[in-house]
């Protein structure tokens, strides 16, 4: 027969591990043998309530019941006050089983009627203190204060990271609050995808915080070895590159569409911009029927204001459009000839490359590690001409970085030569998703108060009007 327990996990416990609000007080049932021993009920709370202490060491909690001292004080509350929430000393460790027994016994004692409620609590250990601190890397001061006074608002500039990793993530929520605790205090902004296929992470870290975040990604080994892109730093006087830190729980950290899976491992060679760029001297050479085929693995609206000079952009809408595009680019091509690819950062890559090599069949395929963000680093540190041509688009406010001084694309209104890219104005625009981000010069933007035509000028006008 099942029998009624309330549990309840302690408010820095809640805070910390950012459990959902009904860890506060969660009602559930368990069998009558739970209430007679401490591990058994342990147990039974780990597998009937959505908790983390699958996860936490055993030492850092341990469960409790109320004082007498407390209880005989809640009694004495005016009726309809909220209750209280309790401090350390109105609670005390079960150290035993047959302290569980007896405080079944008082509930069913003190019910009004049916059966009653025992009262269960979890509470933290010192020890929960340095759990914290090791998962996030680096160790919080009275008060939440970083490691020797550092104040992240007063950095001067973004740095922009980016990282991926797929690998197989056992509990994606797990590493989605060890991430928020760890950079919420650094206050790192941007978009971190997690699933359970791995990780993929954009996000801008305050300069003087750098060291510490290094420190937050070292520290989980499910990120052992991953590669940080960094990117040129960003003023902080200037828009910041991300509104806020939002990190979000996906079935695909980058949706492909395939209806079988792959092996992400095996994907082929890594060349460093270094490599990259000696390699791109052997591309488009006529004369060489075994000369490089170059890919671009992104969507239009990215090949279309800036490339590599040779590559065959996919022109594709979505990611999940990339499989039928090289179908068409690679069909009859020999399966030895030497294939490059590349991408912003370097993760579609990764997926890109596995189906060419497992499903296609080819032998000798490469990436650009780090994408298109490494190798505009590696030029500039280098003193290089760009092998890149135009804008490199980019996932944050800035939405392109110039990589090359050409102009490859045309502003959509007037046919100036332009690459800056937009999105419309107005919310009721009509334009297809394919369409929604377009190309358009200052001028035009300026007379068209960042619409995409005339209409959709004059019907935002007129909507504000109307509004009441």
């Amino acid at each position: 027969e099942l029998r009624p327990v309330v549990i309840s996990f302690s408010k820095k416990m809640r805070e910390e591990l950012r459990l959902p609000k009904r860890a506060k007080h969660t009602r559930f049932f368990v069998e009558m043998e739970a209430l007679q021993s401490v591990d058994r009920m342990l147990q039974a709370i780990t597998d009937e309530v959505p908790n983390p202490l699958k996860v936490l060491p055993k030492d850092t909690f341990f469960l409790a019941r109320k004082t007498p001292q407390a209880i005989a004080a809640e009694e004495e509350e005016e009726e309809g006050a909220e209750r209280r929430e309790g401090v350390a000393a109105d609670f005390a460790r079960l150290e035993s089983d047959a302290e569980l027994v007896q405080l079944y016994e008082e509930a069913q004692a003190s019910r009004a009627s049916g059966v009653g409620k025992v009262r269960l609590y979890i509470r933290e250990t010192p020890e929960f203190g340095t759990y914290l601190d090791q998962q996030r890397g680096y160790q919080l001061g009275d008060g939440g204060s970083l490691p020797d006074g550092i104040d992240p608002t007063a950095a001067e500039q973004w740095i922009l990271v980016s990282f991926y990793k797929l690998t197989e993530f056992g509990d994606p929520e797990d590493v989605m609050r060890r991430l928020r605790s760890a950079w919420e205090p650094l206050g790192v902004m941007g978009r971190v995808y997690v699933a359970y296929e791995g990780i993929n992470a954009q996000v801008s870290v305050p300069d003087n915080v750098m060291q510490l975040f290094e420190s937050t990604v070292a520290s989980l080994s499910e990120l052992d070895g991953v590669y940080l892109n960094k990117d040129e730093p960003v003023s902080r006087e200037t828009r910041e590159p991300f509104a806020k830190l939002a990190i979000k729980f996906r079935k695909q950290v980058l949706a492909d569409g395939l209806d079988r899976t792959y092996d992400w491992r095996q994907n082929g060679k890594k060349l460093s911009p270094a490599e990259w760029h000696e390699a791109l001297q052997r591309v488009g050479k006529e004369e060489d029927p075994q000369a490089p085929i170059l890919i671009d693995i992104r969507n239009f609206y990215e090949s279309e204001v800036g490339l590599f000079k040779g590559a065959k952009a996919l022109d594709t809408v979505t990611f999940r459009d990339t499989w039928s595009a090289l179908d068409n680019v690679l069909k009859g091509v020999d399966k030895d000839r030497e294939i490059l690819t590349y991408c912003t950062g370097g993760i579609r890559c990764e997926k890109a490359n596995a189906v060419i090599i497992q499903e296609m069949g080819f032998n000798n395929v490469a990436a650009l590690k780090g994408g298109i963000v490494n190798y505009g680093e590696y030029v500039k540190k280098e003193g290089l001409q760009s092998a890149f041509q135009g804008v490199n688009h980019v996932f944050d406010q800035r939405l392109g970085q110039r990589l090359g001084g050409e102009v490859l694309s045309s502003c959509q209104s007037c046919g100036v030569a332009s690459d800056l890219q937009t999105d419309c104005a107005s919310t009721y625009c009509p334009r297809p998703f394919s369409k929604r981000r377009y190309i358009q010069c200052a001028d035009c933007a300026g007379q068209l108060q960042g619409c995409c035509c005339r209409e959709c000028k004059d019907e935002m006008h007129e909507r504000a009007r109307l509004k009441p």
